[in-house]
Parts: structure tokens; sequence; C-alpha cells
């Protein structure tokens, strides 16, 4: 790590007044953030897009000490800042047009090699919004698939707490300083995230929330995910912000239907007259071509490992594996599903009605039988036999 480097993308991004817009402006003309902590007074103030209380906050920035002491002890307040160049910067949001260029995080910060889904809605929520939320995100959860919110009361606080209870990975994007907890009664769930998945901001430590900083940090959380869910949302929302945000990101946006009489679904069912595609089950959120070829790629991976290791068995252990096979004994649940294939593709739904078996638990057997080489999926959630 240059630490050095690193500093000057700190110091840039924590420049009181100086937000994304100007960064970005900032460093098409002096390229890099060492490069505008050097630029001169007489140039700074050539520039039209700069008042002078800019170019009065960047020359007091340049003087303060307590800003690098603040960056060295970063780590002793288990708090980590990530910069646009390093290679821990998340992937997907790199991809947006309005990236931010430094982001604080406390616990991890998301993995681009797993799926991500955003789960956002109102704070004013009905009993089966937050039910629907909690249970979408614990099978998230379960399916390996990260889930990302916003950490606010109602559907927020639902889906971490689903992911959380499903042994997943959430991530909390707020709208304030990592190390200011908003709201305060969420303060167990916050602590809950930073163990296991993790706190992320773009806004300098101690920052207070405030009007315009959710909207902002809004992008973050559509930014990070691969699809966006709007459980429940007003007239007026925030959430509809994400969404519209979500849009112009190129992400795919599923909403949960709701009743017409409910005033916190009328901004869900609008979005289904505009086209929003509807979400019914965690499971159709394979339907997105993002998330299967991340499932996919992610099989391979898993069956690649498999067949090497088999492949270094000894003969011994080969032999002692046929033999406990060829032993008469009661068939296991493995074997039993097994048997419900046949030649022509069969689909998962159809599987699941004729075995009873758990949604979670029939995909975690089907990955084992793929892995296997006894089956193989021929199309989207459909399985034949493996002639051997």
């Amino acid at each position: 790590m240059d630490t050095v480097h690193d500093f000057y993308w700190y110091w840039m991004c924590n420049i009181t007044g100086i937000g994304n817009s100007k960064i970005r402006k900032l460093l098409q003309i002096y390229h890099t953030p060492k490069g505008v902590y050097q630029a001169s007074d007489e140039s700074l103030g050539t520039l039209d897009f700069l008042k002078a209380i800019d170019i009065y906050a960047i020359q007091e920035s340049k003087k303060d000490s307590g800003l690098y002491e603040e960056f060295i002890h970063l780590g002793r307040k288990n708090i980590s800042f990530v910069n646009a160049d390093s290679v821990q910067y998340p992937d997907r949001l790199k991809r947006i047009y309005d990236y931010p260029y430094g982001l604080f995080f406390k616990g991890k910060m998301l993995e681009n090699t797993k799926p991500s889904v955003a789960i956002v809605g109102a704070r004013k929520c009905s009993l089966y919004g937050k039910k629907v939320a909690y249970e979408f995100a614990k099978a998230f959860a379960q399916m390996g698939i990260q889930v990302v919110s916003g950490m606010a009361t109602g559907i927020d606080t639902a889906a971490h707490r689903g992911c959380l209870d499903g042994g997943g990975q959430t991530y909390a994007v707020l709208g304030s300083g990592v190390d200011v907890c908003y709201p305060a009664e969420n303060i167990e769930l916050y602590t809950n995230i930073e163990e296991t998945g993790g706190i992320i901001s773009e806004y300098p430590l101690k920052t207070q929330p405030s009007t315009w900083t959710f909207p902002l940090r809004n992008r973050i959380i559509s930014g990070l995910a691969d699809a966006v869910i709007l459980v429940e949302a007003g007239k007026k929302s925030g959430s509809l912000i994400t969404a519209d945000q979500a849009l112009e990101q190129n992400r795919d946006i599923y909403v949960i239907p709701g009743r017409i009489t409910d005033a916190m679904s009328v901004g869900c069912n609008n979005l289904i007259k505009q086209g929003a595609q509807l979400i019914l089950k965690p499971e159709d959120i394979w339907e997105n071509p993002w998330i299967a070829q991340m499932k996919n790629d992610k099989i391979k991976d898993e069956k690649c490992q498999k067949n090497t290791q088999i492949n270094t068995m000894s003969d011994n252990k080969k032999f002692q594996q046929k033999d406990t096979k060829d032993k008469k004994q009661l068939a296991s649940p493995q074997d039993m599903l097994y048997s419900c294939f046949d030649l022509y593709p069969k689909s998962i739904d159809a599987i699941a009605k004729e075995t009873g078996m758990d949604i979670a638990e029939l995909n975690q057997q089907i990955v084992e039988l793929m892995l296997m080489g006894r089956i193989e999926e021929v199309s989207k959630s459909c399985y034949v036999k493996v002639l051997t």
C-alpha cells in the first residue's frame, strides 16, 4: 500500500464543501489528488467552478495536521478508507457515472465475485412489508447472495436482519459518517452488520445525517447491487429515488406488488405500470442475467475443484467407496432426489412439488449432484440425468 498516495486521496475527499462534482472537475485538470494538492492558489483561482470559499477550504485543509493523524490512526477505530484507484474498490460501483472517489467502511467491503441485491422500501411500512423484506433477505443469504440496504427503520432494517439470520453478508450504506449510527436505535444492528458484513459511507467521519445526504447515498446502494428490489413505497418516497438511480445505472428493478388500497403500495404499483418487473419469490432473482452468470461461474469453479479432488483420490479409497455403495442399505435423501430426475428436462419447481423439499436444501442438493456429474442443467433451472 502506498500510504502517501492514499493520503492525498483521503485529503481530497475530506475538504469541506468540495463534493463529488468538483472533485471530478479538479481531477480532469490536475489528474491526481497529489496534483490538486500541489496546485497553486493562482491556478485554482482561474477555475470558474470554484468559489472563493472553496479555494479557502483547500488552503486550510493543507494546514490541517489533524487530518493526517486521523488517516494514520483509522485502524484504531476499526475504520478503513478505500479510494477509486484501489483494487479493493467495488467493481460494480466503479461502473456508475457519479461514483464516489473515496469510501469509508467498517467491517468488510462487498465481494466482487458474489451476487448482490439491494432491498429498499418505506420506513413506515406494514407488518406484511417487514415480513417480505425479512424472508427475501434471509433466503438470499442462504442462496449466497449479498444484501445491501440503508439501515433505515422499516424495510431496510428488516432486510438487514433477515440476511443476518440467514447467515449471510449484509452491507449498510449510511447517510452519515460510518462512525455515526443512524438511527441510534439501530446500534445493535449496526454492530451485528459490522461483524459479518460492512458499514459503508462516502461521507467524512463525524458527518451527521441530513436531508441532502440520504438521496446522494441512495446511488451507492443501487450502484453496489446487481438488482434492486422495492418493498413498499408511497407516492413520494426516498426509495423511488433509489429506483430512478438504479435505472440510470442500468440495474434491473424488481417490485413486490401491494394492495391497491394501501398508501405504501402506490409507489410500487406505479412502477409496475411503468414496466418494472414483478418478483413473487426469492428464487425469481436467478432470472437476472448478472446474478445467474455469477451462479453458473461459481458452480463451474466448484465442479472443477470437486473433479480435482476426485482425480487425486487414492485407488484404495475409490474401492472402499465402491464397496460401500454395493452394500444393501436404505437410499439416502440424495439418492432419492436423484431418482426423481429423468432423461427429459424437469424444472426445479416440478422437483420441489414432487419431493416436498425446502427450496434452499433442494438447491444445495442439486448443486452437489451437478458437481458429482450425475445431473446437468440443460436450460434455465431445468435438469436431466447424465448417462454414465
